[in-house]
């Protein structure tokens, strides 16, 4: 599902996202650096439960097709369905979500 993100006030938020043309290279990461996670479901990154350090996969990835975007208030970030992305507030705000194009 996609999803679209409102920041009404107060401070940015940072988001980071990978292309969809690179999620294998996230997925198999992720499968090494979390084995039991892994075996106990393949999709265990759509679960929202573990973050890994994109400066990291750089690192070990060159190639590695990472975006970073900071989103102000009265801005909106638009994610689409099956994207694999995170992001954090940069301190208090206000924001809203809503998750859109569900099947």
């Amino acid at each position: 599902m996609s999803a679209i993100n409102y920041l009404h006030e107060g401070n940015e938020k940072i988001w980071y996202g990978i292309q969809p043309d690179h999620q294998e290279i996230l997925e198999k990461e992720a499968s090494e650096a979390f084995p039991e996670n892994y075996l106990n479901c393949k999709h265990f990154l759509r679960h929202k439960t573990t973050l890994i350090n994109p400066y990291r996969l750089k690192q070990k990835h060159p190639n590695l097709k990472i975006s970073k975007s900071y989103q102000g208030p009265n801005e909106f970030m638009i994610v689409f369905s099956g994207s694999y992305h995170c992001g954090f507030n940069s301190g208090k705000n206000i924001a809203e979500a809503v998750n859109f194009a569900t099947r």
